[in-house]
């Protein structure tokens, strides 16, 4: 292993190869393992895992619907797809949605079928920016390339992936 040798203070003095038997006869209390670096594959996997965790945390934060927030989590996407289903069935279907803390709002069949063709947009338009940054990650030739993609760059780079407004 790397190690560093530290004088009193703690300051580096020196850096060694050795292992540990060494280092605490030679260098007792006096020395600390320089970490390996994660090799590129393996960087890329953590890229890929906070890249997931940050789609994710953008897919469920909402998007606007007319200029109103629209939530898409997956509760409300489940809601919408009923209120869909039922509005397809009844042209006359409409429902009390909440739109805001304390705020409602009446959706008629149509305004229930731009709501969730919004929300699907939304979801869609995450994992395809998802999709785009997965490809440089996997492409990224060293770790400078990698470290240089945002992995947040989903939020980042497009914190409104879409806004529908209804003509």
């Amino acid at each position: 292993m790397i190690a560093e040798i530290l004088d009193a203070h703690g300051v580096v003095r020196n850096r060694i190869v050795a292992d540990r038997d060494f280092l605490d006869v030679a260098h007792p209390g006096l020395w600390r393992e320089v970490p390996a670096q994660p090799s590129l594959d393996d960087a890329r996997q953590r890229k890929l895992a906070d890249l997931a965790i940050a789609r994710w945390q953008h897919e469920v934060g909402g998007t606007s619907l007319a200029g109103a927030p629209l939530a898409t989590d997956e509760k409300t996407i489940l809601y919408l797809t009923a209120a869909q289903a039922s509005a397809k069935e009844d042209p006359g279907f409409s429902i009390r949605w909440k739109v805001a803390p304390g705020q409602f709002e009446t959706f008629d069949a149509a305004t229930i079928e731009f709501a969730a063709m919004t929300a699907r947009a939304h979801v869609q338009a995450c994992f395809d920016r998802e999709e785009a940054l997965t490809a440089a990650i996997l492409a990224a030739a060293d770790q400078a390339a990698l470290d240089a993609i945002a992995a947040d760059g989903l939020l980042a780079e497009a914190p409104q992936l879409i806004r529908i407004e209804r003509e």
